[in-house]
Order: C-alpha cells, then sequence, then structure tokens
C-alpha cells in the first residue's frame, strides 16, 4: 500500500522513489489526476499574493491543514524574506496557529 509519496520537488525531504517492481498495488490517488506546478512558480505566486497584500495594507492568510505543508510554507517563507531586499519583508509577521 502506498500512500502519499510527496511532490517531487519539495524542500524539506528528498524525491520520491518509484517502486520497481510490484504484485499488487493499492494506493490513494487524491492528487492522481493533476499535474502540479513547479517550485518556483509555487514561489513566484506566493510572492507576489504577498507584496500585492503589502502594498494594500492587507494580512494574507493561508490554510495548511496536514503536517508537513505548514513546515514546507515555512520554509519557503523564511527563504523569501531572506532574498528580500524591501524591509517591508524583512518586518513580514508569520503567524501559525496550528494545533500541529
Amino acid at each position: 500500500f502506498s500512500g502519499d509519496l510527496g511532490a517531487p520537488h519539495a524542500p524539506l525531504l528528498a524525491a520520491p522513489k518509484s517502486p520497481t517492481r510490484a504484485d499488487i498495488v493499492v494506493l490513494e490517488s487524491t492528487y492522481g489526476n493533476r499535474k502540479h506546478e513547479d517550485r518556483r512558480s509555487r514561489q513566484l505566486r506566493l510572492k507576489s499574493a504577498i507584496d500585492h497584500a503589502m502594498k494594500d495594507g492587507g494580512t494574507v492568510m493561508i490554510p495548511a491543514f496536514s503536517i508537513g505543508r505548514t513546515q514546507e510554507l515555512l520554509y519557503e517563507l523564511e527563504g523569501l524574506i531572506h532574498k528580500a531586499s524591501d524591509s517591508g519583508w524583512r518586518e513580514l509577521a508569520v503567524i501559525v496557529d496550528s494545533p500541529l
């Protein structure tokens, strides 16, 4: 049985390896019919949304329910903050409200 193998370009884990053979395969396929955008495109969309909110004095709320997603999101935000030349990014408040 296979659960979620993960994305091939996740920042915190090594890319999953495909099994070489199996007699029977049972797996879940929540995202099996979708092509996921690449990590760089996802980073640019995240940066654009936050830039837009900062210019408008707004707030960005991002639901990340599963374990791992929140950690990946924090990793991506830290990278964007670290690369930013705009002082607004350096003062960006990041709040995590999660029971996990």
